[in-house]
């Protein structure tokens, strides 16, 4: 049996940032996190219907120093195998604040074919006894 977070924390940037607060709110689980000033995304804005407090300042390093500290462990999805500003930056702050992570990002070698199978039930119960 898989057991779900009690809340789920994202800076509501597009991609796996708005997929795990979408996910939050159609499976009813509480929601929030920090975003830019101005809720600044990549695409423009962050939508209001998420929960999420605005920083200071209209950078993104303080939602990330914010959103590291507020959580328990955060997932970080890298999709190429060099890792990018936003992966680093990310993994140096749960470092320094000493908070685990999962890093999921493909090979250096690029993801082959058979690598794209669909993960197993246990996948999420899998990556929370990593943590």
């Amino acid at each position: 049996m898989i057991s779900l977070p009690a809340k789920i924390i994202s800076g509501g940037q597009t991609g796996a940032d708005r997929a795990g607060l979408d996910f939050a709110i159609a499976a009813g689980i509480a929601h929030g996190g920090w975003c830019p000033k101005g809720r600044r995304s990549q695409d423009g804005v962050v939508p209001g219907h998420y929960n999420l407090q605005e920083t200071e300042t209209s950078g993104y390093e303080q939602r990330t120093k914010f959103n590291i500290r507020d959580a328990d462990a955060t997932i970080i999805f890298n999709l190429t195998p060099a890792m990018s500003p936003g992966s680093g930056l990310t993994v140096s702050q749960c470092r320094s604040q000493e908070k685990p992570f999962l890093l999921i990002r493909p090979p250096m070698g690029g993801i082959s074919r058979g690598d794209r199978r669909r993960p197993s039930r246990n996948f999420l119960s899998s990556i929370s006894r990593r943590l």
